[in-house]
C-alpha cells in the first residue's frame, strides 16, 4: 500500500496518464495511447478538487484489466492529479493494483489454519475494503462490528457478538496516512485454548495422584 500511494511500486497492473483534453497514455496490462470523457474518468473531478493529494478508490471487480481472460479480477485504484510549474491542474494519473496483490500477505496469514482470526479493513467513512470479494451478508457482518467499534480508540479490547454472544478481543488500529482502520478479531476460546488445555493436564495429573494416594493407603 505505501509503495502504491508514493507512485513507487513499478508492479503496478496498470498507470494511466490523462491531460484535460481527454487524451489518455495507458501503461501496463493496456498500454496504448488513448481517448477517455468525463463520464469514464469521474474520479478526476475529485482529483481536481484536492489538487495533488492522493486517494484510494474502494475494490472494484471489472475485466478490463484481466489480459485476455473472460474472468473478472477485483483491483484498486489511487489517483491524484498532475499540476504544471504554476500549480495548475494539468491532468490526473491512476494506478491500479490488482487486490490480490495487494492483500496477498493477509490472505496467507488467514489461509493458515493455526489463524482463526477475522481481519477487516474499512476506509475513512466506513466502506469495507478488506475482505473485498464478499456476500452481502459477509458485509452486513462487517458493517455490524465496524458500528461497534467505530466508537472505540485504536487499541486492543474485548467485545460480544451480538448474534452468537460469543466474546472475542480486537486489536484497531487507524492509519494517518490512508485514513484506513485495521480491524483483527479473536474468539476468546481461541486465545485460551492454550491455558484450557493446561489446566486440562493439571486436572488429569491431579487425579492420578489422588488415585495413586487412595491405592496406597488402602495397602
Amino acid at each position: 500500500i505505501i509503495q502504491m500511494t508514493n507512485e513507487l511500486d513499478l508492479n503496478a497492473s496498470q498507470v494511466n496518464v490523462i491531460d484535460m483534453y481527454g487524451h489518455v497514455i495507458r501503461s501496463g496490462t493496456i498500454t496504448k495511447n488513448d481517448t477517455c470523457s468525463a463520464e469514464d474518468e469521474k474520479w478526476l473531478d475529485k482529483a481536481k478538487q484536492l489538487r495533488g493529494k492522493k486517494f484510494l478508490s474502494v475494490p472494484y471487480e471489472t475485466r478490463k484489466y484481466s489480459a485476455g481472460s473472460s474472468s473478472s479480477g477485483w483491483y484498486l485504484s489511487l489517483y491524484r492529479a498532475s499540476l504544471d510549474g504554476q500549480n495548475r491542474v494539468i491532468g490526473g494519473i491512476e494506478t491500479v493494483k490488482s487486490c490480490k496483490v495487494l492483500f496477498r500477505d493477509i490472505a496467507s496469514y488467514l489461509s493458515k489454519g493455526s489463524a482463526q482470526a477475522e481481519i477487516f479493513i474499512f476506509d475513512s467513512n466506513g466502506a469495507l475494503i478488506y475482505p473485498y470479494d464478499t456476500s452481502g451478508t459477509q458485509k452486513d457482518i462487517s458493517q455490524t462490528y465496524y458500528q461497534m467499534l467505530s466508537g472505540t480508540d485504536d487499541g486492543y479490547g474485548i467485545g460480544t457478538d451480538p448474534e452468537s454472544g460469543i466474546k472475542y478481543q480486537y486489536a484497531r488500529l487507524t492509519s494517518s496516512y490512508s485514513g484506513w482502520t485495521y480491524v483483527t478479531l479473536q474468539k476468546n476460546s481461541v486465545i485460551l485454548r492454550p491455558v484450557y488445555q493446561m489446566l486440562r493436564i493439571l486436572i488429569t495429573i491431579t487425579c492420578i495422584m489422588i488415585l495413586f494416594s487412595i491405592l496406597l493407603s488402602l495397602y
